[in-house]
C-alpha cells in the first residue's frame, strides 16, 4: 500500500501541470469522493505550487495515510530536515 495518493521532489511538483497532479491523486484514492473533495485537491494543488515556488528543495507528500490511524493529512512537506504536516479547508 502506497502511504500517498502522490509523492514527488518539490522541484518537479512545481513545475508540474496541476491536472496531472489530479490525475494522479485521482488514480491512487482509495475511496469514492465527491465533487467538493475534487475542488479541495485543485485547489490545493495551486494553493501550494504558488505559495513554495520559491524552496529550492525538498519533497512534497499529498493526502498522505498515517499509518495505524487511518487518517490523512493533506499535504506533507519535507524540506531542510524539517516535517511540515498541513491541513487545508477549502
Amino acid at each position: 500500500m502506497k502511504n500517498s495518493y502522490y509523492s514527488q521532489d518539490l522541484s518537479v511538483f512545481l513545475n508540474e501541470n496541476t491536472q496531472t497532479i489530479f490525475g494522479i491523486i485521482n488514480q491512487n484514492k482509495t475511496t469514492s469522493d465527491t465533487a467538493e473533495q475534487a475542488y479541495a485537491w485543485n485547489e490545493e494543488i495551486e494553493i501550494l505550487q504558488r505559495e513554495l515556488k520559491n524552496l529550492d528543495d525538498g519533497r512534497i507528500l499529498l493526502e498522505y495515510v498515517i499509518p495505524r490511524m487511518g487518517k490523512r493529512a493533506d499535504a506533507i512537506l519535507l524540506y531542510r530536515n524539517i516535517v511540515f504536516i498541513l491541513e487545508f479547508k477549502c
